[in-house]
């Protein structure tokens, strides 16, 4: 397992602070594919796949203001049509009528 994980040069691993093993992949490959490839090989063992987020904050949003129009916003400014609906986790009221997006 080791040979086959070393092998692969856009790879890194290191032992967390919890003792457990993590290996990581370049952006531009498969995290999935590796799930399966480390599943396969450790049979019964936990194998977990993890994924960097951020959280954004918008604020002094219209009340009116929808998911469907803030999403459309935040992809004509990051260039990115694949976001999902999903994204938006949630609005909340704010001061003054208005409203925050996470």
């Amino acid at each position: 397992m080791l040979r086959v994980v070393k092998s692969d040069p856009n790879q890194g691993i290191r032992k967390t602070a919890k003792g457990h093993l993590l290996l990581s992949r370049k952006p531009e490959h498969s995290a999935e594919a590796l799930h399966e490839t480390v599943g396969k090989a450790l049979g019964d063992r936990v194998v977990k796949t993890l994924t960097e987020s951020a959280q954004i904050e918008i604020r002094d949003l219209d009340e009116l203001a929808s998911k469907e129009e803030i999403l459309g916003a935040i992809r004509v400014e990051l260039k990115d049509s694949s976001l999902p609906i999903e994204a938006i986790k949630s609005l909340r009221p704010a001061f003054g009528g208005q409203q925050k997006a996470f």
